[in-house]
């Protein structure tokens, strides 16, 4: 279970173009300059856009640039020369060189930045859509505090919780998590009531216990969120959580042991600590 699992990867830029490929797109763009400038076109027979809608067209283009695979970050932040070139014709300036609807923006060039180093994303990203993060893959890696709950990644003085088994909770979903079995029996007197509005009577106590990562995968060897023993698991005990304190932005916890009735179909339910309501 990784706490990345709600985010989108978006494109690489790795992939560059060469200096040959690069020099025959410009001298393409040269030779079809100067066969537009010998027909001796008579620009003033032509009617041209207002300024407000070139602007407004302008706009949408780098807006859709922008949402597609970046252009200038496929050269590491360093603008292509037949792309510059596009961007600075403007046929309502007397001063522009062609006749191309594209102009010079007095923004930056749109490139992706991460959230986190705030510096130009050059390779493989990914994005947090719930919070609207953008990020380079590589802090996957580098230690980097991103939430096992929401994906949420660590920027600036952000304080996150670290959990006794390793896992990072941020802010907001810190708020709301149940940490104790005090916090999660209201939620288990709900379950009760929603299978006896359904009139499906419970023969026998199934304890429903919070549990660490580690008790998960100790059981399972899987990271999962929670888990149903049935009697095909060859259990007698269980370590689960009965309370949590916390120190600084550390959290501890003290466990128990639980042992498990025999003969049953459904042993017990295991939930693991730590996550909001």
């Amino acid at each position: 279970m990784s706490a990345y699992r709600f985010l989108d990867e978006g494109p690489s830029y790795e992939v560059q173009f060469s200096e040959d490929e690069n020099e025959d797109v410009v001298r393409a763009i040269d030779l079809s300059l100067q066969e537009s400038q010998a027909k001796e076109v008579n620009m003033g027979d032509i009617e041209f856009p207002q300024i407000d809608e070139v602007e407004e067209l302008a706009q949408e283009m780098e807006e859709i640039t922008l949402s597609s695979t970046d252009l200038s970050a496929s050269t590491g932040g360093i603008e292509l020369e037949w792309w510059k070139r596009f961007k600075e014709f403007n046929p309502s300036d007397p001063t522009s060189k062609g006749t191309s609807w594209w102009r010079k923006s007095s923004k930056p060039c749109n490139t992706l930045v991460c959230d986190v180093c705030e510096e130009q994303i050059c390779s493989a990203w990914l994005r947090c859509s719930y919070w609207g993060q953008t990020f380079c893959q590589k802090h996957t890696s580098d230690g980097t505090p991103c939430c096992c709950a929401c994906s949420r990644v660590k920027i600036g003085d952000m304080k996150f919780i670290t959990l006794s088994d390793g896992r990072k909770l941020c802010p907001d979903c810190r708020h709301t998590a149940v940490m104790d079995p005090e916090d999660c029996k209201p939620l288990l007197d709900e379950v009760h009531r929603f299978f006896k509005g359904l009139n499906m009577k419970i023969k026998y106590y199934i304890p429903i216990l919070l549990v660490d990562n580690d008790e998960i995968i100790r059981i399972h060897k899987k990271r999962l969120l929670g888990l149903t023993l049935y009697e095909k698991f060859e259990l007698d005990a269980v370590n689960y959580v009965t309370r949590s304190t916390q120190r600084g932005e550390n959290i501890k916890v003290v466990k128990e042991v639980e042992q498990l009735p025999p003969g049953r179909k459904v042993k017990a339910v295991l939930l693991l600590y730590g996550f909001p309501k």
